[in-house]
C-alpha cells in the first residue's frame, strides 16, 4: 500500500456504542434496532446484510446523523455525531439527484459550501466525473442518463467532497443485474484508490462477499447483529467466478439468514 493510502486511513474511525432506536406509535413503542456496538476501523469496507425491517438502514441513518438514537451514540474521528456532517458522505438507492442540474452541476453542488472559486469547483467536479467514466456526459441532465449513469453521478458527488466515511444504503438495488455487477466493480476500483471507510447496506449475500472486509449479519425480532464474519478472500475479487471459499462463506451467511433468531 502506498504512503498516500496510509495517510488516508488515519481518518474514518467510527465507534457505534450501545445504539438502539425505538419509535412511539398507536400500539406503543416499537424497537427498530436493539442495542448495537460496532467499530469500523479506518479504510475498511463493512457490509450490513439482513431481511427487510431488521434495522440496517436505521443503523446507517444514525451514523449519518439523520436519526437520533434512543440510547447510545456514534463517534466519528472523536466527534460525537449529532447531525449530518461533511466528513460523512451518503449514497442512496434513489440517486437523489437534482433534476434541474446537469451531471456536472450535481457533482459540483456540495462543493459550494467550501471556500473555493467556481473554476476550482468545476475542476474538482470534472475530475470526479472522469473517475467514474462520465466526463463525456457532464452536460447531460438526470433525465438523459441511464440508471447506472445516475448512480455514477451520485457516487462522484459523494467522493468529490472527500468524506472520511462513506455510507451506502443499497445503492445498486434498483439496477439490473448486469449494471449492478459493473457498478460493484467500479466501486471497488474507486475504493481501492481512496480507501475510505465504507458502511454498505445490502440484501444481496453475493454483493456483500464481493465487496466487504467484514459482513455483519442482522436478524429480526427486533433488529440486531447476530454475527460478524471477516471475509478473508483475496482482492480483486472476480465478479463472474465463485471460488470454493466464496461458496463456503455464502452457505454460512444464507444459513444465518434462514433463521430469524440464530
Amino acid at each position: 500500500m502506498s504512503s498516500a493510502s496510509t495517510t488516508t486511513q488515519a481518518t474514518g474511525r467510527v465507534e457505534i456504542s450501545n445504539v438502539s432506536v425505538s419509535y412511539s406509535g398507536r400500539d406503543g413503542d416499537r424497537v427498530a434496532l436493539s442495542p448495537t456496538d460496532l467499530i469500523l476501523t479506518p479504510g475498511t469496507f463493512t457490509a450490513l446484510i439482513g431481511p427487510s425491517g431488521c434495522g440496517k438502514s436505521t443503523l446507517l441513518n444514525v451514523v449519518a446523523g439523520f436519526v437520533v438514537p434512543t440510547t447510545g451514540g456514534v463517534v466519528v474521528d472523536r466527534r460525537q455525531v449529532d447531525g449530518p456532517h461533511p466528513s460523512v458522505g451518503v449514497t442512496f438507492q434513489s440517486f437523489a439527484l437534482f433534476p434541474w442540474f446537469t451531471a456536472l452541476g450535481n457533482v459540483e453542488f456540495p462543493l459550494r459550501r467550501l471556500a473555493m472559486s467556481k473554476a476550482e469547483r468545476r475542476q474538482m467536479a470534472m475530475e470526479a466525473l472522469s473517475e467514474v467514466g462520465l466526463a463525456d456526459h457532464a452536460q447531460k441532465y438526470p433525465s438523459e442518463l441511464s440508471g447506472g449513469m445516475k448512480q455514477r453521478v451520485a457516487i462522484a458527488r459523494t467522493f468529490t467532497s472527500d468524506p472520511a466515511v462513506l455510507l451506502m444504503d443499497e445503492p445498486f438495488g434498483a439496477l439490473d443485474a448486469q449494471t449492478r455487477l459493473r457498478m460493484q466493480e467500479l466501486l471497488m476500483q474507486i475504493w481501492s484508490r481512496h480507501r475510505k471507510t465504507v458502511l454498505f447496506v445490502t440484501h444481496d449475500v453475493d454483493e456483500a462477499l464481493r465487496l466487504a472486509d467484514l459482513v455483519c449479519v442482522m436478524t429480526l425480532g427486533p433488529g440486531r447483529i447476530c454475527e460478524r464474519i471477516p471475509v478473508d478472500l483475496p482482492r480483486p475479487r472476480g465478479i463472474d467466478r465463485m471460488s470454493p471459499e466464496f461458496l463456503e462463506y455464502r452457505s454460512r451467511m444464507l444459513d444465518l439468514l434462514r433463521h430469524d433468531d440464530p
